[in-house]
Parts: C-alpha cells; sequence; structure tokens
C-alpha cells in the first residue's frame, strides 16, 4: 500500500473511535438526570437541617423548663395554683416562649397533675412553626389547646416527682 492510502485508511480508523450524536445525547440525559437529582436530594437535605435545628431548640428549652420544675421541688409545683404564687412556683398550664425562635412562632406549655398525694407528674410540651407547618398541638400558640387543636407534640419530656 502506498504512503496516501495508509493515510486515508488511519484517518477513517481515529474517526471510528468517537462517539456520534445519538451516545452522546444519551450521556448527557443520564448527566442531567444524575444532577437534577442530586440538587433535590441537596435541597432537601437543607430542609431537614433547619428542622432538626428547631427540634434541637425546642428540646434544650423543655430540658431547662423541667430541670426547674425539679428544681422548685415537689412543694413548688401546683396542679391548681393557689391564690398567691409562691415565688419559683410551677404551675399546671403555665406557658413559655422557646428561645431561639421569633415572636409568636413557638411555644412550651407544662401541665402538672397529682398522681397520688406524694406523686406529682410533670410534662412539658412544646409547639412551633417550621417552614409552614406546625409542629406539635398549640397550633395558634396561645399556650393552651383549644378545640381542633392536638395535646400532643413530638417535642414533650415527661417526669414524675416525689415528696421528699
Amino acid at each position: 500500500m502506498s504512503g496516501k492510502g495508509k493515510q486515508q485508511a488511519q484517518v477513517i480508523r481515529l474517526s471510528n473511535k468517537g462517539f456520534n450524536l445519538i451516545e452522546l445525547l444519551f450521556a448527557s440525559m443520564i448527566l442531567v438526570v444524575t444532577l437534577v437529582g442530586s440538587l433535590a436530594l441537596f435541597i432537601q437535605c437543607i430542609f431537614l437541617n433547619e428542622i432538626n435545628r428547631n427540634y434541637i431548640l425546642v428540646t434544650k428549652s423543655l430540658e431547662t423548663k423541667m430541670e426547674e420544675a425539679k428544681e422548685a421541688g415537689f412543694y413548688n409545683i401546683f396542679a391548681v395554683c393557689p391564690g398567691t404564687r409562691p415565688q419559683g412556683a410551677i404551675c399546671n398550664n403555665d406557658t413559655f416562649d422557646i428561645n431561639g425562635f421569633q415572636v409568636g412562632a413557638a411555644k412550651g406549655r407544662v401541665e402538672i397533675s397529682n398522681i397520688e398525694t406524694t406523686l406529682k407528674q410533670v410534662r412539658v410540651i412544646g409547639s412551633f412553626r417550621s417552614r409552614g407547618r406546625t409542629v406539635g398541638g398549640d397550633v395558634n400558640f396561645d399556650g393552651v389547646v383549644n378545640g381542633g387543636e392536638n395535646p400532643g407534640s413530638p417535642a414533650e419530656l415527661v417526669t414524675l416527682i416525689s415528696q421528699p
């Protein structure tokens, strides 16, 4: 074969090693689907991170309020609050704001019930708004579970305090 014929054969062989248009379109589609899926996953992770941050803030406030109840002791925790409230007393249906949220976006409530004469149950419940969704039973954040509101919450702590 002459030199010119070898060059033409090499050119033909080199052009057969490339991608055709359909292969490039198919690879591009796979890349686009992968990138869109990854972006959607990344955005969902950002939303979940914010919700988890809010749960941590609420739980920390509930733990602080529960520690206040434990420090107040059996004789300063009331299922029915007396007319003159002793200093440091905690009463049933006390409400408190949860730190780290805008005003009116989170509220906590204390529920106290007498289990026996020597045993009281303290339940601290938190409700908050995150991304337009209310988590917890107190939808209007007034500290009271009104008609149509669910008294439960995924953010709640319960303990028993006994008479010394």
